[in-house]
């Protein structure tokens, strides 16, 4: 009796972990500390922008020095293939950094699925992660949909992590 509360224990858990939960909204959020004033770390916070970002220009959407805040809107690429047929997913992203003196937070939102596209064809769709998986004529099937979520949260996870290594590196007093 006891073995078999264990086994079925081991397989509830073992099926909770095959799928993802993600939290609603979907959003990554952090607050943390880094040494220097708040002109220092913007500046940081700049070049990260700059070094991440293939054309930064075309990506902030606002840069306030005086607020101490940059907003980037980013796209992600998901790619999956189906038979011999390579599919290009993207999905847009809001990225919010706020400086203040020996602080910084980030924070990614308003995920959103925008199209997809192969050699032959391509679907915009325009719709929040929140409103779930797109359906329809020409929906995304669960498993892309869950490839899809899980591959936007990965690389916001790496580039805050990577924003956080840059607000925290030395300044390049020379």
């Amino acid at each position: 009796m006891k073995t078999s509360r264990i086994l079925i224990l081991a397989i509830l858990l073992a099926i909770k972990s095959f799928g993802q939960d993600y939290p609603t909204p979907f959003v990554i959020e952090k607050i943390d500390s880094a040494k220097g004033t708040k002109d220092e770390l913007f500046v940081k916070a700049n070049v990260w922008v700059a070094k991440t970002f293939v054309n930064a220009k075309d990506v902030i959407q606002m840069h306030d020095k005086e607020a101490g805040k940059i907003v980037v809107k980013g796209l992600i690429n998901t790619k999956n293939f189906s038979f011999v047929i390579e599919y290009n997913y993207y999905s847009s992203f809001l990225m919010t950094i706020d400086v203040k003196d020996n602080k910084y937070r980030y924070s990614f939102s308003d995920f959103i699925f925008t199209e997809w596209v192969n050699s032959s064809h391509s679907d915009i769709y325009n719709q929040s992660f929140e409103s779930g998986r797109p359906k329809g004529l020409s929906g995304i099937p669960q498993k892309v949909w869950d490839k899809i979520q899980k591959n936007c949260w990965t690389q916001a996870k790496l580039m805050g992590r990577d924003l956080e290594s840059a607000m925290k590196a030395k300044s390049d007093n020379w």
